[in-house]
């Protein structure tokens, strides 16, 4: 029964007051109760100040007169007085305090914990949108069903628990990686999950594809972001060009590095709605300070007046600042006549070309193989029949990249139809 400290309770109250979370989790570490006497009621635990009181009389005025040269002798000195203090005859009761304590006491205590108590800070967190909760400026992944939920994060030496209405939801490792990411496969959504799996290492290196694994392992070690080059990669439909793209995405996002996705038609889209809205420069402005720019599907339409000028405007605020990687299935050679108008065709080229490196990818179409290997799966199991390919990565599933992805940090994905 302790006094109502401030260190001790959040909230005073006369029947419950509120327990500091960490001084609970002591308190339920060694299996007792924390019952706070009520402010200025200090007849409330009347038997813990006499108590306090007969140590000062029989223990501290005999030390006022002696002299001690280190700790260890006043220590035993304090141990040799409460022997005596306890082993002395009551008045009132029967025995000794410490025949009361071997009689009452004793046989019902317990035993002390394993483990000693370890601290453990307590803090409320909310679950952001791409479900992970600050912790000391760290993010740390929970179910994602918990969104906007509020939580408890129980934080000690080297792990974190985090709590929901008092069940445990996630357990993590402690980081102190300032604006890093936790996160664990089974608390994202399926989409994710399956975005995730768009990496680098999984890269088909078939002789067919004439994709050079050197090159590819270049392109990852991200010495073209730091020149500011850009990479653009061409090929037949289906032959890998946005899985290729958004791998290097993904790999780059989990390097920190903000890295942005769009369809090109739909890019220039939104930069004429912008237009309209009057959020244009703050949209310029977002895209030509990402790191790295997926643009997909480049040249599948003429471009008209409008969208040249904001193609050029782009392209020139982020020349030589920052990269930008296109997929197009038209050769290099035809994008002069795709934008349409040989001014701005020159300006833009002459930003993109100048120091870019040119991947081209060759082969029969990916989904082709992948709808063989499905159909062929279907064919010898029946409980595939009817169901959607199980090796088809739905880009509309999805529109986050995996992992812990902050708007910082995170590479998107526009809903786009079934391919």
């Amino acid at each position: 029964m302790p006094d109502n400290l401030k260190s001790g309770i959040d909230k005073a109250c006369r029947y419950e007051p509120d327990l500091n979370p960490t001084y609970q989790q002591l308190a339920y570490h060694y299996d007792t109760v924390v019952v706070a006497a009520r402010p200025y009621k200090p007849k409330d635990k009347a038997k813990v100040e006499v108590a306090v009181q007969i140590v000062e009389r029989w223990i501290m005025a005999k030390l006022r007169r002696e002299t001690f040269y280190s700790l260890k002798a006043l220590n035993q000195r304090i141990q040799e007085l409460l022997i005596e203090l306890n082993n002395k005859p009551m008045k009132k009761r029967p025995g000794s305090r410490l025949s009361q304590f071997q009689q009452i006491d004793k046989p019902v205590l317990k035993p002390l914990p394993r483990l000693p108590y370890r601290y453990t800070q307590v803090t409320q967190v909310r679950v952001q949108m791409d479900y992970h909760v600050e912790v000391d400026k760290h993010y740390y992944s929970v179910p994602h069903t918990l969104l906007k939920q509020k939580l408890e994060a129980h934080v000690s030496g080297e792990l974190v628990n985090l709590f929901h209405r008092g069940e445990l939801v996630a357990v993590h490792p402690r980081s102190h990686d300032v604006g890093g990411h936790s996160t664990l496969e089974n608390h994202m959504p399926e989409a994710h999950k399956q975005q995730g799996r768009w990496t680098a290492s999984r890269v088909d290196y078939s002789a067919s594809r004439q994709l050079d694994k050197a090159t590819i392992r270049s392109l990852t070690q991200g010495e073209w972001l730091k020149h500011h080059q850009n990479i653009l990669i061409t090929g037949a439909t289906g032959c890998g060009k946005t899985w290729l793209a958004c791998a290097l995405g993904h790999h780059y996002c989990q390097q920190g590095m903000s890295v942005f996705y769009f369809r090109l038609k739909q890019l220039l889209a939104q930069m004429y709605l912008a237009q309209a809205q009057g959020s244009y420069r703050k949209l310029l402005d977002t895209l030509a300070n990402c790191s790295l720019l997926l643009l997909d599907d480049w040249g599948l339409e003429p471009l008209n007046s409008q969208q040249r000028g904001d193609l050029l405007e782009l392209i020139d605020a982020r020349y030589d600042r920052t990269s930008t990687l296109i997929t197009s299935q038209l050769p290099v050679a035809n994008w002069y006549q795709m934008i349409g108008e040989s001014t701005h065709a020159d300006a833009i080229l002459d930003r993109l070309l100048h120091n870019a490196i040119k991947l081209e990818l060759k082969g029969e179409s990916m989904r082709k193989s992948i709808d063989l290997f499905g159909n062929l799966l279907r064919d010898t199991d029946p409980a595939l029949s009817g169901a959607r390919n199980p090796h088809v990565l739905y880009v509309n599933e999805g529109c986050c990249a995996p992992g812990a992805l902050t708007p910082h940090n995170e590479l998107r994905f526009p809903k786009r139809s079934n391919e």
